[in-house]
C-alpha cells in the first residue's frame, strides 16, 4: 500500500474522473477508490461543502485539510489512467495539477 495525501480539492477532483462505465474489475476498482475518498456526513458539514449546482462543490477554505489515504497499486493506477484519459482530451483543468504532481512522484 501506498500512502498519499489528498486534500477536498484532490478528492473532488478524483471523484470526478472515475469511470462510470468499464469491465467488471475496472469497476470494482472504480467502487473501491470512490468508497475510499468519500466524504463522510460530518466531514461535509465541518468543512460547509455545498452543491454549486454545476456538478461542482464548494467549501469552506479556512477549514480545508489535507487526508492520509492508503491506496493499493490498482487503485493508483487506475487514477492515473483517469488523469492521462483527461490529457488526452485536453480536459487538464489548473485545479487537477497538484493531483497530477503528487501521483507523479507515486512509483510504480
Amino acid at each position: 500500500m501506498t500512502q498519499i495525501e489528498l486534500t477536498i480539492a484532490d478528492r473532488a477532483i478524483i471523484a470526478s474522473l472515475l469511470p462510470q462505465r468499464g469491465g467488471k474489475i475496472k469497476m470494482l476498482v472504480a467502487k473501491s477508490v470512490a468508497d475510499l475518498i468519500e466524504f463522510s456526513l460530518s466531514e461535509i458539514q465541518q468543512f460547509e461543502m455545498k452543491d454549486s449546482g454545476d456538478g461542482l462543490i464548494t467549501w469552506n477554505p479556512a477549514k480545508s485539510q489535507a487526508f492520509q489515504f492508503d491506496f493499493y497499486q490498482d487503485q493508483i493506477d487506475l487514477i492515473k489512467e483517469c488523469l492521462a484519459d483527461a490529457d488526452k482530451r485536453e480536459a487538464i483543468t489548473r485545479e487537477m495539477l497538484p493531483l497530477i504532481t503528487k501521483l507523479e512522484t507515486v512509483k510504480n
